[in-house]
């Protein structure tokens, strides 16, 4: 906007300081009016010419020269920087004379124009997006051209604004913790950017979006969206080697599986401490056996024990001989795992509690 209120303005110049100008923009001598607008064009005096070239443009069906006239005011409008103008200019021009002189130079200049026209990066890429379609157009019209070099240059820095586009609107995303948005945003970059230098940095950002939206969620979805960042790790590990965005990743895999594990103990115990004893001893034993290497995993041992032992104490009395034989054996199964940990010595408690038990029962 800024650049055509300048441009405006330097036409009203032009109309108030220069009378003999404003009587040739009026003549009806085209041939005369023709060379002055040459002239002008020559000595770098673009508003002057585009002025003169457009004006001859309201009768160009009887002028001879109106192919030359219509590029030539695309081109004053091209060093005048307004490439708005000068891309609505060329584009007309090669409408108009697809096989004309200048139609190779003016579909490369109304590419130009395109890209000259993108915004920022962070902005509406809706240009940024077409310049890359008149770019490959060109291309493909002229693939031998001259500009083709050019063409895939600016081809390759239109890409780029898209790429940083796209990674920004995903940040933004995590930024601003919709998680769930971001791991498809970030997923969606690294599939339409596969030469990007970012996908180090996606791919973390997606292993972390998901550990995030896990911890954030309701007990419901929590364990399975746990288990998604596992997932996604394994998915993306070999983009994270060897980056600085392995063992950051590998961490919060980690801590997601150690939330699993969390959460598994503390639905076995649940059951415990309702009393539900035989419930709590499947569900320790599945704990057991799914998490072997879990920093839990004794503790488990010993509320297997400890389960045993309750659901024998709490049952009936021709039932119980039998159940407290089952803690003897319990015992003895877990007994090389337990040994050396700091749970041995409650499970050596429970043993013995389950002997005296059995004599009492043995009295009676």
């Amino acid at each position: 906007m800024l650049k055509k209120a300048i441009y405006l303005f330097l036409i009203l110049i032009v109309f108030s300081s220069c009378g003999e100008f404003d009587k040739m923009l009026r003549s009806d001598n085209s041939d005369k009016k023709l060379k002055i607008a040459d002239q002008y064009f020559a000595k770098g005096n673009y508003i002057k010419a585009s002025l003169l070239y457009e004006s001859m443009l309201e009768g160009f069906k009887y002028n001879p020269d109106v192919e030359r006239i219509y590029f030539q005011l695309a081109e004053c409008n091209y060093y005048l920087y307004d490439f708005y103008n000068a891309g609505y200019h060329y584009k007309t021009y090669f409408e108009y004379f697809p096989q004309g002189k200048y139609s190779e130079v003016a579909r490369f200049r109304h590419a130009i124009c395109g890209y000259r026209e993108s915004l920022a990066y962070n902005l509406d890429p809706t240009y940024t997006k077409k310049s890359i379609e008149n770019l490959q157009l060109f291309i493909n019209y002229f693939p031998e051209s001259y500009y083709v070099d050019s063409c895939n240059k600016f081809i390759d820095l239109s890409r780029k604004k898209l790429e940083l586009k796209a990674y920004e609107n995903a940040y933004l995303y995590f930024n601003i913790e919709n998680y769930k948005a971001a791991i498809t945003a970030f997923k969606n970059f690294s599939r339409d950017f596969p030469e990007t230098d970012k996908h180090p940095n996606a791919a973390f950002y997606i292993v972390k979006s998901a550990y995030l939206l896990a911890s954030n969620s309701i007990d419901s979805k929590k364990i399975k969206r746990l288990v998604d960042v596992s997932t996604e790790f394994m998915q993306l590990e070999q983009e994270l080697k060897n980056t600085e965005f392995y063992l950051p990743a590998l961490e919060i895999k980690n801590n997601s599986e150690k939330q699993i594990e969390n959460i598994a103990f503390e639905y076995a115990y649940s059951f415990y401490n309702n009393e539900n004893y035989q419930e709590a001893l499947i569900a320790f034993k599945n704990f057991a056996i799914d998490y072997p290497d879990a920093e839990k995993h004794a503790n488990s041992l010993l509320y297997i024990l400890k389960s045993s032992y309750m659901k024998a104490k709490i049952s009936n009395e021709n039932s119980r001989r039998s159940l407290m034989d089952d803690v003897f054996a319990q015992f003895s199964e877990l007994q090389n795992e337990l040994i050396n940990t700091a749970y041995y010595k409650d499970a050596l408690e429970i043993k013995k509690d389950a002997e005296r038990q059995i004599e009492k029962l043995n009295k009676n």
